[in-house]
């Protein structure tokens, strides 16, 4: 499997739409890259959208140990290593896309979406 796009739409630190293109110059011809940035740029929610899209799961949230919960919009609560916990403050909907090619040159694309109800920045995290 080969990895050509992550789409990310305000997840944790990351506000608006971002595209990150493996197919298209620098990225394409580089070989091997860093990430990199200032703390809370959003270097991790990278990783976690790949891994939300693909999986369903974020590793660094299953890390959590207990059933603490926390306060969430709309008078409500949420486990602490709940996934939907990812979606940016302040937002009624966020997403992650990953597309890739397998071995077949057969592509392919996953996706992970959160969202509020009635996509109210205060409304309650949906199923």
């Amino acid at each position: 499997m080969k990895i050509t796009k992550i789409t990310i739409s305000k997840l944790a630190a990351i506000g608006g739409e971002h595209v990150i293109e493996f197919t298209k110059e620098p990225r394409k011809s580089a070989g091997i890259f860093a990430i990199s940035g200032p703390t809370g740029s959003g270097k991790s929610t990278i990783l976690d959208a790949l891994c939300l899209a693909l999986y369903d799961r974020i590793p660094r949230f299953q890390q959590s140990v207990g059933r603490a919960r926390i306060d969430d919009a709309g008078n409500s609560d949420i486990s602490q290593n709940d996934v939907r916990n990812i979606l940016r403050r302040g937002t009624g909907r966020g997403f992650a896309e990953v597309e890739f090619v397998d071995d077949n040159k057969e592509t392919y694309a996953s996706r992970w979406s959160v969202h509020r109800s009635h996509y109210n920045p205060v409304g309650k995290l949906q199923n």
